[in-house]
C-alpha cells in the first residue's frame, strides 16, 4: 500500500540491561538529549538479601547501547518497596535531574516514603537535599521539568494524615539554582469526609517561566 511508514521509519526493540537479581524491571521516564546522549529511570525489584525489594536504576545511551549506571540507594530499611525514580528530565549532558520517592528517615525522626531527588553533573548523580514533611510520610515526586538550570519544577504528592482525616495534597516544588521550594497548589476534590480526598500531580510541562 502507500502507507507513509516507509517515510517516518520503524519502531524498534532495543535491548536494555538489567541487574543479575533483577526479576522485574520497568522503565518510568525517557529524557533525549541528543542522538548519542539519552536517559531512562525506573526501579526493579528481585530477591535481595533473601526479601523482595524494590530499587532505583538510572541507565544511559550513548548512541549505541544502554548502559546502567551507578544509582544512590539512599533507603533506611532493611527490606523496601518503594525507592524509586519516576521522573527524568535535563537541561543537557551535565545537568540532568532525576525523582521519585524513598523510604528514609525525616530530621524529626519519622521514618517512610519521602521525596527523592537526584542530579547528574556529567560524571556522577547525588542525592539532594529536599524538604521533607515532619510528623508523617507519603510525599513522593512523579514527573520533572527542567527549563533551565536554575529553573527546574517538580510535581507529586503529598499524604496528608490528620487522623481520621486522609488528605492527598498535591506537590509543586521548584529549584532556583541553589535550593529548593514547596510552591502552594490549589486543593480539589475536598469534603471532610476523610480517604480519598484531595489530588495529585503527575506531569507538568512549561512554555517559559
Amino acid at each position: 500500500g502507500s502507507h507513509a511508514l516507509g517515510q517516518c521509519g520503524e519502531w524498534e526493540v532495543v535491548p536494555t540491561p538489567a541487574p543479575p537479581q533483577a526479576q522485574h524491571m520497568i522503565i518510568r521516564d525517557v529524557v533525549a538529549i541528543g542522538p548519542g546522549d539519552a536517559w531512562a529511570v525506573g526501579g526493579w525489584s528481585g530477591q535481595v538479601n533473601g526479601a523482595f525489594q524494590t530499587f532505583a536504576f538510572t541507565m544511559h545511551w550513548d548512541g549505541v547501547e544502554w548502559t546502567l549506571v551507578e544509582t544512590p540507594q539512599p533507603t533506611i530499611c532493611n527490606v523496601c518497596h518503594n525507592l524509586t525514580l519516576w521522573g527524568v528530565d535535563a537541561n543537557g549532558s551535565d545537568d540532568v535531574w532525576a525523582a521519585g520517592g524513598a523510604v528514609i528517615q525525616a530530621p524529626d525522626g519519622f521514618s517512610g516514603t519521602h521525596m527523592l531527588v537526584m542530579h547528574w553533573d556529567g560524571a556522577s548523580w547525588e542525592v539532594m537535599d529536599t524538604p521533607v514533611q515532619s510528623g508523617a510520610s507519603g510525599d513522593l515526586l512523579w514527573d520533572v521539568q527542567a527549563n533551565g538550570p536554575d529553573d527546574v519544577w517538580f510535581f507529586g504528592e503529598n499524604l496528608y494524615a490528620d487522623f481520621p482525616l486522609m488528605l492527598d495534597l498535591a506537590i509543586a516544588m521548584h529549584w532556583d539554582g541553589s535550593g529548593f521550594e514547596i510552591v502552594d497548589v490549589p486543593i480539589v476534590n475536598f469534603d471532610g469526609t476523610g480517604f480519598a480526598d484531595g489530588n495529585s500531580l503527575h506531569s507538568g510541562d512549561a512554555l517559559a517561566p
